[in-house]
């Protein structure tokens, strides 16, 4: 389920939600704009998480995509155990629980 909100776009990320009138911001934690791009490659917030997925160390932007991320079942399940991992923090950070 966190899958399908990361990947569509929807769900509890700011941008989504400022534009709908559901938060006062679209900022992430961080202070750049939450979307997706931002939450999988780019959230300094999250570097754990990339890291314990293993994540391929990508070279520059243009290497990355989501169609590589799911272009194999390997790192399908990758992003997916990243997704679930980063919305276990998120939740938890919303509640004020410190790591």
């Amino acid at each position: 389920m966190f899958g399908l909100f990361l990947l569509t776009g929807y769900g509890s990320m700011n941008e989504f939600l400022n534009k709908r009138g559901r938060s006062d911001t679209d900022l992430c934690g961080c202070g750049r704009v939450e979307n997706v791009w931002h939450i999988v490659f780019e959230c300094g917030l999250y570097d754990e998480e990339r890291k314990s997925c293993e994540w391929p160390g990508w070279i520059g932007e243009e290497e990355k995509r989501f169609e590589r991320l799911l272009k194999s079942k390997e790192m399908y399940e990758r992003l997916m155990r990243f997704v679930e991992r980063v919305f276990k923090k998120r939740r938890r950070m919303r509640e004020g629980v410190k790591e």
